[in-house]
């Protein structure tokens, strides 16, 4: 190709219509926008300037806009436009009517951008694959949408157009069919009409031998063209000889691409490519450059398969120690990988979270390898004052409801997936205890999510398009009860679907019966726990012949590793445990309650219950106790041990009378003589009797 073509491009980015006045011979131009300028023999195209005008074959034709910048300041006078412009409209196609197959291909415009780049053009080949646009070879907005963008992972910058969206911005390429090369120079409006250059080139997509030309689709907003410049020039007079590029797999052809350039010119081979059905990548191994030579020219490149890479993301803390491995995945060497993150976690009751990526309005990360079993990390920090976390999963992990993913959903949801139910879906079953449910929805406004416990409703989330973060109502469950996602949500553009969900537990409970009296046993081995108001700790004193006698404590709470008795006052015999750090002052000495260190049979040993026979008590048990489980131990063949209650019962002979106590006179607690005892605890004989 002669160095005069370079000479024209400069030309035509200057000045566009100062041109030279002789003409190459043997130069062919095939135009798809822009005036022809001929030589002075009125034949002979020398070069091309800017088309302003356009009729409604080629689009729509627009009149009379202003342009502005990315600040709202009018930007014409920078960059001045004619009276009609180039747009996209609903949708726009225009090819050369011969095809550019070698040469060098020119596009220039001046480019307005539009709110979110919803607009598509693109310069394409025959088979539709995007050398210049703004689909897939585009670079990311920021809002999962794409501007204009080279292909081959060329970044211009974050960006770059966004910056200029409603502003005007100047594009100019040169396509080069031999070399395979394109070279850019972008004007790019930063604000009040100030202007960046950005220049470079990049390789032609794998595949690509010709150009077409210009498509365009409509988004929800226009674009608009000015001034375009789109032509191809090569030189019928030189020379050029076909080659084929091989790439071999152990001497056997897994793909080959073919060209044409003059003799002595160098060619260089795609240092990795695709096969055919592009199910398969390669790379080379040996030499890539070749010179062409008068003739048909074959090369071979030999390639070995790329391999398949692992990587791990994991989440890390403040400190960088690993919370959790977050996913597991593979990626073919060489190319981008991609994986969300959840915005909560829990670790054995802690919750953390993570912020979105800088740069990025969701979480989530792409990254290409650079070697296999790669390690990400994802910091995560503490979030503060919220402690035993049972439950804390993304909806997309929960069985039963409906994943949703990409769209809206790639930027709204954490892990930049989410989920919704088709019918009413069981998520956790908890045991008794208090609860908070906390957790997401995003999506159109107005869809109501309903998370109930058993048939109470315990938490709603209404929709209002960007995420909602929603904290329930603090609830009691009595008895092992299941959660239950409610039918609510559903797909599409813009789904209305739940984000995730964690459960924090408050506080544990016990339920007693009236059979109980109230009375329950409890034992934890590493957490020390705070009683509520109507709760009175006990410690058993002694075990005597059939009776257990305990004793009240001071305090409220029940030091860690401390089998205890609890009794409740509350007329719903909940007995509310709130985990403490605070240390008890009680003394426990002596308490011969105890815990059961594992699941097994204990010889000897004897659990508060309650048979319909003989009442309240401990009684023999001789299946297999579980770990934790509170008893005392006694010689085996008492049916029951009876309860006594050692300072209830001292009170109360205070109050008696010295000459009755020997006497089988019967005395309630407050020293009053019953003639008829009913149920309960009586004094006779100096000691505590439980009439049933």
């Amino acid at each position: 190709m002669r160095k005069k073509i370079t000479s024209l491009k400069t030309l035509l980015i200057a000045a566009g219509l100062c041109m030279g006045s002789s003409a190459w011979a043997g130069d062919v131009y095939t135009i798809l926008y822009g005036t022809p300028i001929y030589d002075t023999d009125e034949t002979t195209i020398i070069g091309v300037t800017p088309q302003t005008n356009f009729t409604s074959a080629d689009g729509t034709t627009a009149s009379d806009i202003t342009h502005t910048d990315a600040n709202g300041a009018n930007c014409d006078a920078a960059m001045p436009i004619g009276g009609s412009v180039l747009y996209s409209g609903t949708s726009f196609s225009k090819s050369f009517e011969t095809v550019a197959t070698k040469g060098i291909v020119h596009f220039e415009a001046n480019y307005t951008a539009t709110t979110n780049g919803q607009e598509t053009w693109k310069v394409v080949d025959s088979n539709g694959v995007e050398i210049f646009g703004t689909t897939d070879c585009g670079k990311n907005n920021g809002n999962g949408t794409m501007n204009w963008g080279f292909c081959n992972g060329v970044s211009l910058g974050t960006n770059w157009f966004r910056q200029a969206r409603g502003g005007h911005n100047r594009v100019v390429l040169d396509i080069n069919l031999t070399t395979k090369k394109v070279a850019y120079t972008v004007l790019v409006s930063s604000g009040n009409n100030s202007y960046s250059t950005l220049t470079g080139t990049y390789d032609l997509p794998n595949g690509v031998v010709d150009v077409k030309g210009l498509t365009a689709t409509h988004g929800g907003y226009d674009s608009y063209m000015d001034n375009v410049s789109f032509y191809n020039v090569y030189d019928n007079a030189v020379t050029e000889y076909a080659y084929t590029i091989n790439y071999q797999l152990n001497n056997t052809t897994i793909a080959e691409v073919a060209g044409a350039g003059e003799a002595g010119s160098k060619v260089n081979a795609e240092t990795s490519i695709w096969n055919a059905g592009k199910t398969k990548k390669y790379y080379a191994t040996g030499n890539t450059e070749f010179t062409i030579a008068a003739g048909t020219n074959t090369f071979n490149v030999a390639v070995r398969e790329a391999e398949t890479w692992t990587y791990t993301v994991n989440a890390v803390d403040a400190s960088n120690n690993v919370l959790k491995a977050l996913s597991t995945n593979s990626v073919v060497e060489g190319e981008t990988a991609n994986y969300g993150y959840p915005q909560y976690i829990a670790i054995d009751g802690t919750l953390y979270t993570s912020a979105k990526q800088s740069g990025n309005p969701w979480w989530g990360k792409s990254f290409t390898p650079a070697q296999n079993n790669e390690i990400q990390t994802v910091s995560y920090n503490l979030v503060e004052n919220v402690a035993n976390i049972v439950f804390c999963e993304e909806a997309e992990n929960i069985t039963g409801l409906t994943v949703i993913s990409g769209g809206n959903t790639d930027i709204r949801a954490s892990n930049r997936q989410g989920a919704y139910a088709e019918a009413d879906v069981v998520v956790t079953t908890l045991p008794a205890g208090k609860y908070i449910v906390s957790g997401a929805t995003y999506g159109n406004a107005g869809t109501t999510f309903t998370i109930k416990a058993g048939e109470a409703t315990v938490l709603t989330i209404t929709t209002s398009g960007n995420p909602v973060h929603t904290a329930g109502e603090e609830f009691t469950l009595t008895k092992a009860t299941d959660i239950v996602i409610a039918q609510a949500g559903n797909g599409g553009n813009s789904p209305k679907v739940l984000d995730y969900l964690y459960i924090q537990k408050t506080a544990d409970i016990l339920v007693s019966t009236t059979e109980l009296e109230g009375y329950k046993t409890f034992y934890n081995a590493t957490k020390s726990f705070e009683v509520d108001e109507n709760t009175t700790i006990y410690k058993a004193a002694h075990v005597s012949g059939d009776e257990v006698a305990i004793t009240a404590v001071d305090g409220k709470i029940i030091p860690a590793g401390q089998a205890v008795i609890l009794k409740t006052a509350a007329t719903d015999y909940v007995i509310t445990l709130t985990e403490t750090t605070a240390a008890s002052v009680d003394d426990f000495s002596g308490n011969a309650l105890q815990a059961a260190a594992s699941a097994g049979v204990l010889s000897g040993a004897y659990i508060l219950a309650y048979t319909d026979a003989n009442g309240l008590g401990f009684y023999e048990f001789t299946g297999s106790l579980d770990a934790g489980d509170v008893y005392v131990t006694a010689a085996a063949g008492a049916a029951k041990l009876r309860i006594s209650v050692e300072d209830e019962m001292a009170t109360a002979i205070q109050a008696i009378a010295t000459e009755d106590v020997k006497s089988n006179v019967i005395y309630n607690l407050n020293g009053q003589r019953v003639v008829k005892p009913l149920k309960g605890i009586y004094i006779q004989n100096g000691k505590k009797i439980l009439v049933k």
